[in-house]
């Protein structure tokens, strides 16, 4: 065919907007680049999600886009992308979104495997810690008369992850999203979301609630730190085996070798657990929990992320794409308590590397969720054995709580259990519990923890700060 006859694979124009390039393709829609044009000519770039022509007609995927956008016209994130407006062009609706240019997470994660190499673990713990950032304020969000819409997104996994060139993370896609005004559901007893990323109560069609986000958050981290699949599996009914049944590896036991500390990887394990009661409570409970680990985030780090992205992009961004600056690393480690575990490390590896682990905390809400504060893990000297209590019967453990200043109020899993110092007898088991103290001004420092060894567990208590009217 005469090249000069060609005919483009996108329509002229959307609604208003002159369509550039076509970008993608799914079950339900297109998605376009195209441009909006302002007062005075000026023009800036967007993108246009349209619903497949001859879906158009169907009611209930419909209602799938506008319960979407009606949901990202009140969320406004720095972790969310922007929905812009809700148009309809004859037969079809579109969504029009901030245009955002880097690279998704699963793109980058495949670049990656395929190079054998993994990603940092501190860049992967930042990644997740800003994917619950975004995750947290959708499930707090609420409607305009101040009800609490119940959202859970139902489909996080790296593919609706997106990393630009300066380094942001963006939770994308809220089609399948679940609320408690959703015209949408599951269609057909087939259940939304993708296989490998998907809760165990997905699977069952039990109500899904934020729990469910943070389990796939969970499996985001795991494979970050891994540099592999959790689930990859031959067939889907063998994925769907492995989420119900089998027990989940530790990071450090798919990789061996591989340097992170226990607290990360408790992190990790928590989000993962199968029993949403043993989860975090909230998306924004494990993102303190990250951000204790990693502390203060330096601009460098976000660098080697945008320069990440650039990397395992499409090939122009090499050429084209805005970026903060041209260092791919992240700045020298020190030793324990020193520095954050940022410090002298490449953006990816390929041997593993140890994580140091700063402390980290803030004031908890006065409505006493235990978990509500940052997680000061790097006060936690996992491991050591204090011999408080006559040894434990066998399947047993003892776990000492100390904390500076003492009488401190502890809780494990959301229960009350005394004031430290305290001497604990529980159970030997490797399913992470939360521990959480609470300060008489109502400061909170928490962390998850595996009872199953002897151990003390030591933690400082943050200082309030007073602040002096003028």
């Amino acid at each position: 065919m005469n090249a000069s006859l060609a005919v483009p694979d996108h329509p002229a124009r959307i609604g208003p907007f002159p369509v550039v390039a076509r970008l993608a393709c799914g079950g339900m829609a297109e998605i376009f680049l195209a441009r909006r044009t302002c007062v005075g000519g000026f023009e800036r770039r967007v993108v246009v999600k349209r619903m497949l022509p001859h879906l158009a007609r169907d009611p209930f995927l419909a209602h799938a886009l506008s319960d979407e956008a009606r949901i990202m016209a009140r969320l406004r994130h720095p972790n969310v992308v922007a929905v812009e407006e809700l148009g309809h062009d004859g037969a079809s609706l579109y969504l029009v979104m901030e245009h955002l240019v880097g690279a998704s997470l699963s793109a980058i994660a495949r670049a990656l495997r395929a190079e054998k190499q993994r990603m940092h673990p501190a860049l992967a713990m930042h990644v997740v810690a800003e994917l619950c950032a975004g995750l947290h304020a959708a499930h707090a969000l609420r409607d305009e008369r101040g009800r609490w819409l119940g959202l859970v997104h139902r489909d996080v996994s790296p593919h609706n992850v997106f990393v630009t060139t300066f380094g942001e993370v963006k939770l994308l896609d809220f089609g399948i999203a679940y609320s408690k005004e959703s015209r949408q559901h599951a269609q057909g007893g087939v259940a939304p979301g993708k296989l490998g990323y998907m809760a165990p109560e997905q699977l069952t069609e039990a109500r899904p609630d934020r729990r469910t986000d943070v389990y796939a958050a969970g499996v985001v981290l795991h494979e970050l730190l891994t540099g592999e699949r959790l689930f990859g599996r031959s067939s889907d009914a063998e994925i769907v085996n492995a989420v119900l049944e089998e027990r989940v590896p530790r990071p450090s036991e798919r990789v061996p070798g591989l340097a992170i500390s226990r607290e990360v990887e408790d992190i990790c394990m928590c989000a993962l657990a199968r029993d949403p009661a043993h989860r975090f409570a909230t998306a924004e409970q494990m993102r303190d929990a990250l951000r204790a680990h990693l502390g203060p985030v330096p601009p460098e780090l976000r660098d080697a992320l945008g320069q990440l992205a650039i990397a395992h992009g499409p090939p122009e961004l090499a050429r084209t794409a805005p970026r903060a600056k041209e260092s791919a690393t992240v700045p020298a480690a020190r030793s324990r308590g020193d520095a954050p575990p940022h410090s002298g490390i490449r953006a990816v590896m390929r041997e593993p590397e140890a994580v140091t682990v700063p402390p980290a905390t803030t004031r908890a809400p006065r409505r006493g969720r235990w978990l509500a504060a940052a997680v000061a893990l790097a006060a936690l000297i996992a491991g050591a054995v204090t011999l408080l209590a006559p040894r434990p019967a066998p399947g047993r453990v003892h776990v000492v709580i100390e904390s500076v200043p003492s009488a401190v109020e502890v809780r494990v899993d959301d229960h009350v259990v005394g004031r430290t110092p305290l001497a604990l007898e529980l159970e030997r088991d490797d399913a992470p519990l939360v521990l959480a103290l609470e300060s008489a001004d109502h400061l909170v420092v928490s962390t998850p923890f595996v009872a199953d060894a002897d151990r003390t567990i030591r933690i400082e208590m943050p200082r309030a700060t007073t602040i002096t009217p003028h």
